[in-house]
């Protein structure tokens, strides 16, 4: 069991989101403290094995991180809808995750029990930013293997990358949300990947995505 501490800011429908986690990640133990709190929480010097901040959450947020880098805790990130270049200054902090908030709470726990385990986590939007930022600064051209994918699973792999939901996806291509999956499901096979985040994250690692 490990001891898990929430920070996050004061809009109501986050209290909701952080009860269904806690009870989806019921084997470990939980601090929440509000933004209000955060004097409270350094000053106590709760124990913690991971840390989830809400950057959204009005705090000194390099303090926070310096804090919890200072007793080696795992440090998680959630994203609010900020610009690109505001994304890329938080990504310098190199930390153990950047969660995304259109993920949903299956997803965030099953990101915060990859963390526990050792493992880094970026959301599939995340990492395409921070791809895109490094094809601008290399001037890197996307190569794509011949044969691998058709050109419509090209595009719904890169509707994927920009963190597109299959209803996006068959929006924005003007296809049904069936044929999204069908789509989808023949991606995961051709790239021999179990799910769509690591579909993405193969593609962006390998350059055959660009924005």
């Amino acid at each position: 069991m490990s001891t898990i501490t929430v920070v996050k800011g004061l809009e109501l429908y986050k209290n909701a989101v952080i009860s269904i986690l806690t009870k989806s990640l019921a084997e470990h133990s939980f601090y929440v403290f509000n933004e209000d709190d955060c004097e409270k929480m350094f000053q106590q010097n709760y124990p913690t094995d991971l840390v989830f901040i809400d950057a959204a959450a009005e705090i000194n947020l390099k303090r926070t991180i310096k804090y919890y880098k200072s007793i080696n805790a795992r440090i998680t990130l959630l994203v609010p809808q900020i610009d690109e270049e505001q994304i890329l200054q938080l990504l310098k902090f190199d930390l153990d995750g950047y969660f995304c908030e259109r993920m949903d709470v299956k997803e965030i726990a099953a990101a915060m029990k990859m963390v526990l385990k050792g493992h880094r986590y970026i959301h599939p939007y995340l990492a395409s930013i921070m791809y895109k930022d490094y094809l601008r600064i290399t001037n890197r051209k996307v190569v794509r293997p011949r044969g691998l994918l058709t050109k419509r699973e090209w595009q719904i792999l890169l509707e994927m990358a920009k963190g597109n939901t299959n209803d996006e996806i068959a929006q924005n291509l003007m296809i049904s949300d069936k044929t999204v999956k069908n789509h989808v499901t023949a991606i995961l096979r051709k790239l021999e990947v179990k799910d769509r985040t690591n579909a993405v994250l193969k593609a962006i690692k390998r350059g055959w995505v660009a924005f």
